[in-house]
């Protein structure tokens, strides 16, 4: 995260309750929050915050993340609105679409 502009943390390489603290150097430096990546996790996590501005969106999230995951937060009028009544992120692997793309073993140009 910067601190001399936005701060951007990515929640898969940071524990969730990271966005969390910076949201509070963030506030103590009257910066903006921009969440980047994993917009169904970032959508949750921005709620809570009180200098979240935007959360960084792919329209290649929105086609994998429907497709893999039941739940998974649409883009309506430019904004993601979390379901409170699901729980969690609200999403549940679709583990029959996931299994089309499993890999027993590395592709023969993977292994160099």
């Amino acid at each position: 995260m910067r601190l001399n502009g936005l701060g951007r943390p990515e929640y898969e390489r940071h524990a969730a309750s990271w966005p969390l603290r910076a949201d509070g150097l963030c506030r103590a430096r009257n910066l903006p929050f921009s969440a980047h990546c994993a917009p169904q996790v970032s959508a949750h996590l921005c709620c809570a915050m009180e200098k979240a501005v935007h959360v960084e969106y792919f329209h290649d999230h929105e086609r994998i993340e429907s497709m893999l995951f039941e739940g998974a937060l649409p883009l309506e009028d430019g904004r993601l609105r979390p379901d409170p009544s699901r729980p969690g992120l609200g999403i549940e692997l679709r583990a029959e679409e996931a299994r089309r793309f499993r890999r027993t073993q590395l592709p023969e140009s993977a292994n160099g």
